[in-house]
C-alpha cells in the first residue's frame, strides 16, 4: 500500500489580489463537495489558517492530507437578495486522487 498517496477535497482555485477563490471542482468530486462550494466563493481559512496572500504552495499544503481526513474551511460570497458578504463554515472530506488527463487546473 503507497501511503504517499494523496487525498484532497477537488477544489481547483485561483489567486486575484492576493485573495483565493473557487474556480471549479474536479471531476469525481462534485458530490463530496454537493451544494456546500460554489465556484466564485472566497476562501478565508483553510484549518483555522488565513489564506489571504498565501501561496500556491501552502494552500495545496493545507488541502491535501490523508484520505477520509476533514478539511475545515471559511469562506464568503455575496448573498444572492441581500448583495452582502455572507460567511460559512464548511467541512469536506479529502478523497484520494485519481490521476487521469491534466485539464490545466490546478487541483488542490
Amino acid at each position: 500500500k503507497n501511503s504517499l498517496v494523496q487525498a484532497t477535497v477537488g477544489l481547483t482555485f485561483k489567486c486575484t489580489d492576493g485573495e483565493w477563490s473557487v474556480q471549479g471542482i474536479k471531476k469525481g468530486y462534485e458530490e463530496n463537495v454537493g451544494k456546500k462550494v460554489l465556484v466564485g466563493d472566497v476562501v478565508e481559512t483553510i484549518n483555522g489558517v488565513e489564506s489571504k496572500n498565501q501561496t500556491q504552495a501552502a494552500i495545496n499544503y493545507a488541502l491535501v492530507g490523508q484520505e477520509g481526513t476533514v478539511c475545515h474551511m471559511r469562506l464568503r460570497r455575496k448573498g444572492k437578495l441581500s448583495g452582502m458578504q455572507e460567511h460559512f463554515e464548511v467541512a469536506l472530506k479529502r478523497l484520494k486522487i485519481t490521476l487521469g488527463k491534466s485539464d490545466g487546473k490546478q487541483a488542490v
